[in-house]
């Protein structure tokens, strides 16, 4: 990340400090999960229950490639059910999904982290290429990379005013932010997007993903200098 201008590349690899992150990631997730708007754009919009919908759709999160256990899939089922969370809602209770990702980053190698010095629409652009080659670095040296930036996407809906937040939860969300910023020390950078690091064998199962042209709108048509007025 450091031939990308503005860009920054931290590690954690002590294990307190992991187990400090873990708990940071655990409780986002259980505010993803609970809150009713996140609930319902995690399970019913982003991830892909079974291999025909995953074909049909080529994009999202194919349950598949999440390399999870029996077990867990079928917690993921049950957590799906907006009357299950409503229930664990009401009796503000949840706390055994910070396991899900908490054991993922108490047992990685070690989690890096991209900050940007430029927090516009423009130096988030650029730290997503920076991203892109630290991605790329890693796999390269035989590492795998699994995103854990649920903190920082939150935390960066929470200051764009996203509406569906309740207050509690964006009290809570805002110690977390603080609580991220001073374990990676990011002395006023902003943080941009977070990864676990470990030794893995070759997945399994393989995102699909849109072929590229359906990824851009394609017009013939041009305008006269006139219609520009």
């Amino acid at each position: 990340t450091a031939t990308v201008q503005g860009c920054d590349a931290h590690f954690l690899e002590d294990p307190e400090r992991l187990s400090v992150l873990a708990r940071l990631c655990g409780a986002t997730e259980r505010i993803r999960a609970v809150n009713p708007i996140g609930h319902r754009e995690f399970f019913k919009h982003e991830i892909r229950w079974t291999p025909e919908e995953a074909e049909s759709t080529r994009d999202g999160l194919d349950l598949a490639t999440m390399e999870i256990s029996p077990v867990a899939a079928a917690g993921l089922k049950v957590a799906a059910d907006p009357r299950a969370m409503e229930l664990i809602d009401r009796w503000h209770a949840g706390k055994g999904m910070e396991d899900i990702s908490g054991r993922a980053i108490r047992s990685a190698s070690a989690v890096a982290l991209v900050s940007i010095s430029d927090d516009s629409p423009l130096g988030r652009v650029t730290g997503g290429r920076a991203v892109e080659r630290l991605w790329m670095a890693a796999n390269a040296e035989g590492l795998s990379v699994h995103p854990v930036s649920a903190p920082i996407f939150l935390t960066h809906a929470l200051r764009s005013e996203m509406k569906g937040l309740r207050d509690f939860e964006r009290e809570e969300l805002e110690q977390i932010h603080k609580e991220l910023i001073s374990l990676w020390d990011l002395q006023g950078r902003e943080p941009l997007f977070m990864v676990r690091l470990s030794l893995a064998g070759e997945a399994s199962v393989r995102s699909l993903r849109l072929p590229i042209r359906d990824l851009f709108v394609h017009s013939s048509t041009i305008l006269e200098p006139k219609a520009w007025n």
